[in-house]
């Protein structure tokens, strides 16, 4: 039955991975990552990446990856690395199953471990892009088990091993020494893992600021509200404890322990003491402020375990010890109906907090978004092979399998990830595979970011200067997306700026309130266009607008395209930036007529012809988020149209 269990765990988590890659909606930047890594690894440059211009021991320290590198030889590609996670969070059930076993019997042991498979935070953890650090709950897990069954030399090598995982799994190794400390166990099981993890952690961390080129631990940027460098952090710990106290003592921390123990029924509270691993890594989260992206990802991967230990050893309390309360008593007198309500509990937050139920929209929704995926298919085959280039979000994971790997966002914000460094595309890059819906995102990040605000506001002007400057041409445009090539000339531009009226343009002259003048619109003709790409049909709607702005703006205004059927119910609708963000509203001149030109895809089965395309300038304010298949996505708190549409 365990069998079983795992069986078709891995198999239907497998699947829906599989779905979310070919949707290319693994979009946070984390699988394209590992997967460079992992690639240029195979060809014997070990831990070298491109996306950040370092060694990856510069970011963590996980030697783990040597281990899992001969399975990445099967399939260099993200996907080996989807499915080796799956299997391995699949397998978490055996030692789930073992130390139940050993407290409450095989038919409770079966009953935990299908929990376990069911947990949402577990299955969110799956489907997040791809980590190193889920792999270390299979070897806590079984460094609990021989701790449980008292075997030390079996726990100090998965001790050991799980240290291999990644550098902070040193903290749960260090605090199993004070585990065994309350449990009163001998001066070895005390000692051991308190010097085994504390020399792993100063070795550690040592050698990730040595290959780090600010020589330090970026990560420490989540709590640069305690200083700027190590040692301002620790000062200001030590004179200001009020200041760990508010940042502790928070409603959205009360808010996501009470989150973490709902999939479990509560059971831990009855047994804290197996929480004590734990502990170090939860007030690390807790203290850097991640709020519900913590059990969204794969940051509760060194408590998780914990917590199914502690319920484990709850359960035992509440059922099984001689102890006997009056709430134990009632317990187990209703024991048949508490575990009812144990597992419906379990099963509710599987289906409310957990990736299944959106992943089966999303591919419900597969059909609608065909053409869309298709596109993006094609742009990332058109990207020749074995050269560097430079990709937005979703195009990074597909194009990650090979030697020189750059992220557009890195070259928009001009800075080094948490750091102060100036980041500049390496001039070695040939292509440049856009999705300028990116821009769009730039937008939202610079409202909520204040630390990159000059940074977001200049952006375009760095992606400007990189495409004349490197002397790039537009190769392909579709709709949001773009190639751009080396040494490529053509007519076709995505903006231009003249000082007169294009005698071709349908006049409209529709003043938007006094902000912007829509001078009018012409349809591209196909002479126009340099959207051919891969051998499908696309339904493309070629489009050029003029605009003049009115007075110095402040805004930067984007465009909402949408396509009403004849009663005006909207049955389309998506956000472009306007001149692709690369010439935002910002920077235009009152003296400058700005043609903007578009090439909008029309998903089938919508007939362009049986629907009116209307048009509105918008203004939008939101957050950026990862939505419940753990894709990062807008939220937006506000659309504001300029004056009115435009049909």
């Amino acid at each position: 039955m365990l069998l079983i269990f795992i069986i078709i765990y891995i198999l239907t988590f497998i699947t829906l991975c599989l779905v979310k890659y070919k949707t290319f909606a693994y979009n946070g930047i984390d699988l394209a990552i590992y997967n460079q890594v992992f690639y240029n690894s195979s060809l014997g440059d070990l831990f070298r990446f491109t996306i950040h211009p370092h060694l990856y021991l510069g970011d963590h320290f996980e030697p783990f990856i040597l281990i899992l590198l001969p399975f990445y030889f099967i399939l260099r590609s993200p996907v080996i690395l989807l499915i080796l996670q799956t299997v391995s969070i699949g397998l978490c059930a055996w030692p789930i199953y073992l130390i139940t076993k050993n407290k409450l019997g095989v038919s409770l042991a079966l009953l935990f471990s299908l929990i376990f498979l069911l947990n949402p935070f577990i299955q969110n953890a799956n489907i997040f892009e791809f980590h190193i650090l889920p792999f270390a709950i299979l070897f806590l897990l079984f460094t609990f088990y021989f701790y449980q069954k008292n075997i030390f030399l079996l726990f100090f090598i998965f001790s050991f091993l799980s240290l291999l995982i990644r550098e902070d799994v040193s903290l749960i190794i260090l605090m199993f020494g004070i585990l065994s400390l309350f449990d009163k166990r001998s001066i070895k099981w005390i000692f051991t893992p308190i010097v085994l993890g504390g020399i792993w952690l100063i070795i550690s961390y040592q050698l990730i600021s040595f290959f780090n080129p600010d020589n330090n631990y970026k990560f420490l940027a989540y709590y640069s509200w305690l200083g700027s460098t190590p040692n301002e952090m620790i000062k200001n710990i030590v004179a200001h404890p009020l200041l760990i106290i508010q940042h502790l003592f928070t409603l959205q921390n009360l808010i996501l322990i009470l989150a973490f123990l709902i999939p479990f029924a509560f059971l831990p509270i009855f047994a804290l003491g197996y929480l004590i691993p734990a502990f170090l890594v939860a007030l690390q989260l807790f203290l850097s402020g991640f709020g519900d992206l913590i059990f969204k990802t794969h940051y509760h991967s060194l408590i998780t375990p914990f917590l199914f230990i502690a319920s484990i050893y709850g359960f035992h309390y509440l059922t099984k010890s001689n102890k006997i309360s009056g709430l134990k008593n009632y317990i187990l007198k209703q024991k048949t109906i508490f575990i009812i309500f144990f597992v419906i509990s379990i099963i509710y937050s599987s289906l409310t907090l957990g990736p299944f139920l959106p992943m089966l929209a999303k591919i419900w929704s597969y059909p609608a978004q065909l053409d869309e995926n298709q596109l993006k298919h094609e742009f990332s085959a058109e990207v020749s092979q074995n050269i560097p280039v430079a990709a937005g979000f979703q195009f990074l994971p597909t194009l990650s399998s090979r030697t020189h790997l750059y992220s557009l966002h890195y070259a928009f914000l001009g800075k080094k990830q948490y750091s102060p460094e100036d980041y500049n595309l390496p001039e070695d890059t040939q292509e440049m595979l856009f999705d300028f819906n990116d821009f769009i995102i730039y937008q939202i990040q610079s409202q909520n970011i204040k630390i990159y605000e000059e940074q977001y506001s200049t952006g375009d002007e760095r992606i400007r200067d990189i495409i004349k400057n490197g002397n790039f041409g537009l190769a392909k445009i579709v709709d949001n997306y773009a190639l751009f090539e080396k040494d490529v000339s053509n007519d076709v531009r995505l903006y231009e700026i003249s000082q007169t009226i294009d005698p071709r343009i349908e006049e409209f002259n529709k003043d938007l309130d006094g902000k912007i003048l829509f001078i009018g619109w012409r349809k591209l003709p196909v002479d126009e266009s340099v959207n051919q790409i891969g051998d499908s049909n696309y339904q493309i709607l070629p489009i050029s607008f003029s605009w003049q702005a009115l007075t110095q703006l402040n805004e930067n205004y984007q465009l909402l395209f949408e396509l009403a059927d004849k009663n005006g119910n909207i049955v389309y609708r998506k956000l472009y930036p306007i001149a692709y963000g690369l010439y935002p509203t910002s920077r235009w001149s009152t003296d400058d007529i700005v043609n903007t030109n578009y090439w909008f895809l029309i998903p089938q089965p919508l007939n362009i012809t049986d629907y009116n395309p209307q048009f509105s300038l918008v203004t939008l304010n939101g957050y950026m988020s990862l939505d419940s298949t753990g894709s990062v996505v807008m939220k937006l708190k506000a659309v504001d149209i300029l004056d009115e549409k435009l049909k």
